[in-house]
């Protein structure tokens, strides 16, 4: 019986799982592995560290649950901090195995990690099965090729939406194989002491990721009223928080989209209902931006090859990363950000408006600073908007401006938001 190895990505999840369904259902033994990228801990050329306390926490709760989870199916999962194309060929060559699973993903650093490990594999003749399953729908469902993915995201919708119907999630294994094993592993790096916790305080993993999707849909409710309450910046149910739990595949966006059709189906289907299905499709289509345009995303004059005198201020770069602008709802929303690793969507597009149209700051150093801080970072969707908000990427509009003064009136009238965050 041959042995198989799934190197787990953004996918840190037993159910809707491709490659784990196919080794069950086949009952080959199999065993999971996951590299700790050793980039998160080393500092950019900002001077700060790729990934702040907040992100790599969620981050490390996340594959300890994915551990606890294939522990109790009969499997395991190997734990190291080294680079991918060093460590699975040493554990193909110890453990025998003859086929490697992982998921296809988007992204100049993530796809040269891939072919380095096939490049690795194919020395000894180890096949490689990989899968695409980052998006509701794959490419070859889609209304276009990839070179005409539209430019613009309404365009995208209107073409995509009508004959939208991606599969649905596959079971959770009820049983793997496992293969035995004494190989040496990696500790995670776990600190709670650098972050507080507050009102919303999520914890990563895939056990909590379908608590919190049972919550916000069959518990509460709350989902019945996203459209109305998704500009919140208080409190947990404003909105849905599973893009943490997306970003990193604790989830896939397939269960998400099934559950909330269910629920249409059982309970309720209003404009909020929908409201969900748009933000998936919303970062769908940054997934697909990246695939078509690759490392243009990454670079300052974005999708548009647009030159713009950009300020390269570092210490006023530092006032706002900080939360000291002075302007009081620019800063609250930082320093939720700096001390939790999360903010509200009308959070994030005030302060990249504010860096990018009031202070004209290069935009590629507030993208960095979410990329560190974030614990929903994903490159796709947090490039995507950058650029977009920057008016460098896909965006028709080039005047897109908020007034943070306007903003907290309507968004923040008795000033409460803005009161906890400055009297920490």
């Amino acid at each position: 019986m041959s042995n198989k190895l799934i190197w787990f990505r953004n996918d840190l999840r037993t159910s809707d799982h491709q490659g784990l369904h196919q080794c069950a259902t086949s009952k080959h033994p199999v065993i999971g592995i996951y590299c700790l990228d050793v980039k998160l801990f080393q500092a950019n050329a900002l001077g700060f560290r790729n990934s702040g306390q907040a992100r790599l926490n969620f981050l490390i709760e996340s594959i300890a649950n994915l551990k606890s989870e294939l522990q109790k199916l009969g499997s395991d999962l190997l734990i190291y901090q080294s680079p991918a194309h060093l460590a699975i060929p040493k554990v193909c060559n110890a453990l025998s195995i003859d086929e490697v699973f992982w998921q296809e993903l988007s992204g100049p650093e993530e796809e040269t990690d891939a072919r380095l490990v096939q490049t690795e594999l194919k020395k000894t003749n180890i096949k490689v099965n990989t899968y695409w399953d980052s998006t509701l729908a794959s490419l070859s469902q889609m209304p276009f090729s990839l070179e005409q993915l539209p430019d613009l995201f309404t365009t995208f919708k209107n073409r995509v939406e009508p004959n939208l119907s991606p599969a649905l999630p596959l079971p959770k294994p009820s049983h793997l194989i496992g293969i035995p094993h004494q190989i040496p592993q990696a500790d995670l790096p776990l600190n709670k002491d650098e972050i507080r916790e507050n009102w919303y305080h999520l914890k990563g993993g895939e056990e909590e990721a379908l608590l919190r999707l049972k919550a916000y849909t069959w518990e509460s409710n709350a989902i019945q009223q996203y459209k109305v309450t998704r500009n919140g910046l208080i409190g947990k149910d404003y909105s849905s928080k599973l893009s943490p739990y997306l970003a990193i595949g604790c989830i896939s966006a397939r269960k998400v989209y099934a559950e909330i059709k269910e629920y249409e189906r059982l309970v309720k289907s209003n404009d909020s209902t929908y409201w969900l299905i748009y933000e998936l499709l919303w970062r769908d289509y940054f997934k697909w931006v990246l695939v078509k345009y690759g490392s243009k995303l990454f670079q300052i004059n974005g999708l548009q090859n647009k030159p713009h005198p950009w300020n390269n201020d570092k210490a006023t770069f530092e006032k706002w990363r900080s939360g000291n602008t002075g302007q009081p709802f620019i800063d609250a929303n930082m320093r939720e950000l700096l001390h939790t690793g999360f903010m509200s969507n009308r959070g994030r597009q005030n302060v990249a408006s504010y860096l990018c149209k009031d202070l004209g700051i290069n935009w590629l150093w507030g993208a960095a600073w979410f990329e560190s801080q974030l614990i929903d970072y994903d490159p796709s969707s947090n490039y995507g908007n950058w650029a977009y908000q920057a008016g460098v990427g896909n965006d028709a509009r080039n005047d897109r401006k908020f007034n943070p003064v306007k903003q907290a009136e309507q968004y923040d009238p008795n000033n409460d938001y803005v009161s906890f965050w400055l009297n920490q």
